[in-house]
């Protein structure tokens, strides 16, 4: 598990394509919609052609939507620096409505993340490139456990 900052300021992309699924592990909308805690795997699609910072956002081992590209790069860049293959980080699915009073309207399902706080920094700044891979290392998150290396990320994912 990769601590978060708590604020889940990220949301994952193109979860339009992915409402069945987020559905199935919503269990169905209600009148209220949805606020529920989940833990989402961020794998990189390391052979997608024409886009090599594609990283899928997986929950219950279901595909609901892909990191942002800027996430996704200082995220990849970490995960090889820590020669790991994904993380896990909290998230939560909200949405998922609908209303009778709203004459049958119906909300689509969203997926926010808790990533670590040097992710939303580093993305934001010049990025080294992927030759430099191995010499690029994220500034640490206060936030890091212990067991965090360099990159912020845990040993294990």
């Amino acid at each position: 598990m990769v601590d978060g900052d708590g604020d889940f300021a990220c949301g994952a992309e193109g979860e339009r394509y992915f409402q069945a699924a987020l559905d199935g592990i919503a269990g169905g909308k209600t009148e209220l919609g949805h606020q529920i805690a989940v833990v989402a795997d961020l794998i990189p699609e390391r052979d997608r052609p024409g886009q090599s910072t594609a990283v899928q956002v997986v929950i219950d081992g279901v595909l609901v939507g892909y990191l942002a590209d800027s996430h996704a790069n200082a995220l990849i860049q970490a995960l090889d620096v820590r020669a790991l293959q994904s993380a896990r980080v909290e998230a939560m699915i909200v949405g998922g409505w609908f209303g009778e009073a709203m004459r049958g309207r119906q909300g689509d399902y969203f997926v926010l993340l808790d990533l670590p706080l040097w992710v939303l920094e580093w993305s934001r700044e010049k990025k080294p490139s992927r030759a430099k891979t191995a010499e690029a290392r994220p500034p640490s998150s206060s936030a890091a456990t212990a067991e965090a290396g360099p990159s912020g990320l845990p040993d294990r994912a």
